[in-house]
């Protein structure tokens, strides 16, 4: 599971850096890769704070969804590292806007289907009550 977008490429708002690009194609040819899609407001380059509007991280969050696809991108907040150039609401209404967009199926792969499956989460049963005697 690759952490924050494999970081270190700032996000300008002019597209993706092509070098960052084709590395996420390339890791993403791992069918068992997945992509948090995390820190994108850390990333941008500039002063704080980060670019609230959505569209502004459309070009990078697309690249990540033509590399990895709707099974494989998992949502991941960075908090509270976020609250250094963003707040938390304005950094979730980011992603969230995207995978709304992208339909329902989507948006409930990317905020919690695909990390059930990346991480082989287990269902729980409810533990018997202790014996008070």
């Amino acid at each position: 599971i690759l952490n924050h977008i494999c970081q270190g490429r700032p996000i300008t708002g002019d597209g993706p850096n092509p070098d960052w690009a084709a590395a996420m194609q390339v890791m993403a040819a791992g069918p068992n890769v997945y992509c948090k899609v995390s820190g994108l407001v850390q990333q941008v380059a500039g002063e704080p704070p980060a670019p609230r509007d959505p569209a502004f991280y459309i070009p990078v969050i697309d690249i990540l969804w033509e590399s990895f696809g709707e099974e494989r991108l998992i949502f991941a907040s960075n908090w509270p590292q976020i609250e250094q150039v963003s707040d938390y609401a304005s950094a979730f209404g980011i992603v969230d806007a995207y995978f709304t967009g992208r339909g329902p199926a989507a948006r409930d792969r990317f905020f919690w289907r695909n990390s059930a499956a990346a991480y082989q989460w287990k269902a729980r049963t409810e533990a018997a009550a202790p014996d008070a005697g």
